[in-house]
């Protein structure tokens, strides 16, 4: 079954990876994902879609960052508390 999920999974990126494709050779435009939305819908979701990209996108990415390091340091340190400079931020 795992099997079968990861080959439907690759389907789907395949396709994605082809709709960008596509876009790619209508659109001659610099800027990528903001530019076919510019086109596609307006300016002001395409600037919505900049803001998110620049500050949602690294913040989710940071605090996946700051929990793996935490598991990481409890699996590290065992039953003894963590070093104050890591749990100052949660």
């Amino acid at each position: 079954m795992n099997l079968v999920v990861w080959i439907l999974c690759g389907f789907i990126s395949m396709g994605a990876g082809l709709c960008y494709a596509e876009l790619g050779t209508l659109v001659r435009e610099s800027g990528g994902k903001w530019a076919y939305i510019r086109t596609a819908f307006g300016p002001i979701p395409a600037f919505m879609s900049a803001w998110i990209d620049l500050i949602i996108v690294p913040v989710g990415s940071a605090l996946q960052m700051q929990a793996g390091a935490e598991y990481l340091l409890i699996s590290a340190f065992g039953s003894c508390q963590t070093p104050v400079i890591t749990s100052a931020y949660t």
